[in-house]
């Protein structure tokens, strides 16, 4: 895997005795093909060493890690397959500016990524002085390369020089294998899902296994009400000759609610038409409403809806998308109703709980943006400050806003993209793409503490520990089809509306929250992200959160 070259000198000598006074002819064959040569006298020796090779750092001395691993590479932990390419190194590195060798990746369409040495999109160096540690990061491809076959990553030797003195780092090279993947496991439901008069048979197709068997001689599908561990009825699975899967219920279910029918993994086995490869069915999970369901009290994970609906199994209703989820329950932390006007201009009576938008307030155009605060934090009047919440431990994210809105009103007449640049997004910029319902408070930029609570105490852990409620994560992965994404990511770092005030009453800093996984500082845990502060010309990413 690791190969230290030498550059040799080779030279061709050929001496010739002169005729008279002892002299010699040297001549020097170059490997260029150049001759030189001189005549001296005397000449009792000639030694010839080779030049001194370059003594490069052993690439696999300071190794720790790649990701995705070496090997075959799991599509399933790995989405983008060789999208992105992780190396942990021990020690600090740098470009080395003066090689003009190239990093490559080669997979079975060819050379799919080559990139000379110098930081930019798509080659990027992470030092950690502090831990004593760098990581080499090669976005191949944005959107990821999923093709079968064989990956090679090579970083040529010299393609890195160590900060601290000890030279160049040899060369290593990284295998990577994208296996066949058998055709996604999509399905056709009849009734289609959505809301229901009454829940009584159903057929299921995948759409793309005509040859369906059952897996068990015992196998049983299990209709469930949402939020309850025991089943309401089951269902016996019949298989038509063109995979067709008939389910009656031992019972019709009328009564208003919603429910789904669990479709375990591995009770089918499925036979690829193209390949003949055969595997089993992964958990299939199909939701219904009966017409005349009442909401259930708000749980954390739940689905937040843009009619102001929740609920804790994703329903697709028609003319309704889904647009945040539920991460706190009631009124939070110094926070209150009688704080709030709704979007629609009315009081708000009660406060049942806050939603995180389901994708950021700064994504647009395919990209994820970064924004600042404000635009010059050091000169008036954005230096005397908001007037916000100076506290990391309250839910004042809906008060906050309204002070940085008011302060853009008095001084600049409105509120937009270049006076304060995060409060514009996560409001007006996220409403106008994402509209909040109009008994919510409408979208705001968080709290420092909105966000800390997330990451600290539900973001991947479920409520109180209940198994049969989600996290945060799991919810917003859930929304991938709706535009869905997750806040835990490299460059996860978001402004929050929190301000930091100087002993002199002025303030050009503002809190943010990082849910960056490369950024952890201390003895943490490896998921918990930080709290922390920084000048608010600094530029990070905007979530919206709302109260409803």
């Amino acid at each position: 895997m690791f190969t230290v070259k030498k550059f040799l000198l080779t030279a061709i000598v050929t001496l010739t005795a002169a005729v008279a006074m002892n002299a010699q002819s040297i001549r020097v064959h170059t490997t260029d093909g150049k001759v030189e040569g001189f005549n001296t006298v005397d000449v009792s020796r000639i030694e010839f060493s080779d030049s001194d090779p370059v003594d490069y750092i052993p690439f696999a001395e300071r190794f720790v890690s790649v990701n995705p691993k070496e090997g075959i590479v799991d599509l399933t932990v790995n989405a983008l397959g060789i999208g992105r390419i992780e190396v942990n190194m021990k020690g600090t590195y740098m470009y080395n500016t003066k090689s003009d060798k190239h990093v490559t990746v080669a997979g079975p369409a060819g050379t799919i990524y080559d990139r000379v040495g110098e930081e930019g999109d798509g080659m990027h160096l992470y030092r950690e002085p502090m831990s004593n540690a760098t990581q080499f990061v090669y976005v191949v491809n944005p959107d990821g390369h999923t093709l079968a076959g064989e990956y090679t990553l090579t970083i040529p030797d010299g393609f890195y020089s160590s900060t601290d003195g000890d030279g160049l780092l040899g060369g290593a090279e990284f295998t990577f294998t994208i296996e066949a993947q058998a055709p996604a496991q999509t399905i056709t439901v009849n009734p289609a899902e959505g809301v229901v008069k009454k829940l009584e048979s159903f057929t299921v197709k995948f759409d793309n296994y005509s040859k369906v068997e059952l897996a068990s001689t015992n196998a049983i599908v299990f209709l469930y009400k949402d939020g309850t561990t025991n089943p309401q009825g089951y269902m016996v699975p019949v298989i038509a000759a063109d995979g067709t899967i008939s389910l009656t219920l031992n019972e019709a279910i009328t009564a208003p609610g919603t429910y789904y029918i669990d479709i375990a993994t591995g009770l089918f086995k499925l036979t690829d038409d193209v390949s003949g490869k055969s595997i089993t069915n992964d958990q299939i999970k199909v939701v219904y409403q009966i017409e005349g369901a009442e909401l259930a009290a708000p749980r954390v994970g739940d689905f937040y809806y843009s009619d102001g609906t929740w609920s804790t199994s994703l329903i697709k209703r028609e003319g309704v998308t889904p647009i945040g989820v539920v991460f706190y329950v009631g009124a939070g932390f110094g926070d209150s109703a009688s704080y709030y006007t709704t979007k629609d201009g009315g009081k708000m009576s009660e406060i049942h709980g806050y939603v995180i938008a389901l994708h950021d307030a700064t994504y647009y155009d395919g990209s994820h943006h970064t924004v600042s605060w404000n635009a010059s934090p050091t000169a008036e009047p954005y230096y005397s400050g908001c007037g916000c919440s100076i506290s990391e431990e309250d839910f004042r994210g809906y008060t906050n806003t309204k002070s940085i809105i008011n302060f853009a009103e008095q001084k600049f007449t409105e509120l937009n993209e270049v006076n304060f640049p995060a409060t514009y997004y996560a409001t007006t910029a996220f409403e106008s793409a994402v509209p909040a319902p109009d008994k919510s408070s409408g979208w705001f930029l968080p709290s420092p503490y909105q966000l800390h609570y997330i990451g600290k105490y539900v973001y991947f852990v479920p409520n109180g520990g209940d198994e049969n409620t989600a996290c945060v994560q799991k919810s917003l992965k859930a929304l991938a089809e709706y535009g869905g994404s997750e806040l835990y990511a490299r460059d996860g770092l978001y402004w929050t509306s929190g301000e930091k005030y100087e002993s002199t009453g002025k303030s050009n800093r503002a809190y943010y929250y990082a849910f960056d996984p490369s950024r952890n500082i201390g003895d943490v845990m490896p998921y918990e992200g930080f709290l922390a502060i920084y000048t608010k010309d600094r530029t990070y990413r905007v979530r919206s959160v709302l109260a409803f």
